[in-house]
């Protein structure tokens, strides 16, 4: 905390940021001007310059010896990077992702071995209601793991692309949200599913059905985009943070 004479008119400079990020803020407990350390998870993180805890139970103690606070948070944010438990011995919050590197692993091993040494003549064809039913699920899939992304972001954050637009309707903070998500979405894409499309692709190639289980296989892997946020999305951010450091932001603003 900042000295507690200053805190109204800490508030007071933030006003407007606060009227505009509520949804974020409500929840949580923001520190000015700090360096002090904190215990997560059996890990000791320090805060630089600023700090943010958002999350369903926070207990402040305010004595004249000490000022402890504690709670159980979603998201927390040390001034320079937000804690990830993936990343919990960094400085900056990044780790290499081993659970992507894991799953391309696989799918590199299921294409050799499927491609060269597990080759099947089998062809066989689903029914044409089969057919019908994999395009059905193919596009509710869709719909359902972007719905399960922005329920994840608000989960996180505080908010999210629908949370905005049902909450405040267009404002700058749903370009914000919008970026994340559709970023989050591409790498998702990239670095999760295709690997996984690869895998069950091998599986199905062997099994004899081929072509016929495309739309099935696109349906399936596209929850593992969902996944991949839920798991990197911090960290994802982190990585920008390297380049744009939001201490110097904040201590310009």
């Amino acid at each position: 905390f900042t000295d507690m004479q200053n805190i109204s008119e800490t508030i007071d400079s933030f006003e407007s940021v606060i009227s505009t990020v509520s949804n974020i803020v409500n929840g949580g407990m923001i520190l000015i001007d700090t360096d002090d350390e904190i215990t997560v998870d059996d890990t000791t993180q320090k805060f630089d310059t600023i700090g943010f805890a958002r999350g369903n139970e926070i207990d402040v103690q305010l004595t004249s010896d000490e000022r402890k606070i504690s709670g159980n948070y979603k998201l927390i944010f040390l001034g320079n990077h937000f804690y990830t438990a993936q990343a919990k011995g960094s400085d900056d919050g990044i780790s290499f992702p081993a659970i992507v590197l894991i799953v391309w692993i696989l799918a590199i091993v299921f294409f050799i071995l499927f491609k060269f040494y597990f080759k099947s003549d089998l062809y066989r064809k689903f029914d044409d209601k089969y057919k019908k039913w994999f395009f059905i699920f193919h596009i509710a899939a869709l719909i359902i793991v972007f719905i399960l992304i922005d329920r994840e972001i608000s989960f996180q954050f505080g908010s999210s692309i629908l949370d905005v637009l049902l909450g405040q309707g267009l404002s700058p903070f749903l370009i914000l949200f919008v970026v994340i998500q559709l970023v989050m979405w591409i790498l998702g894409f990239l670095l999760f599913a295709i690997p996984l499309r690869i895998i069950l692709t091998s599986f199905f190639k062997y099994l004899g059905y081929g072509k016929e289980s495309k739309k099935l296989i696109k349906g399936v892997t596209l929850f593992a985009i969902w996944i991949f946020a839920a798991l990197y999305v911090k960290m994802i951010i982190n990585i920008v943070f390297l380049f744009i450091n939001p201490s110097n932001l904040i201590s310009m603003g």
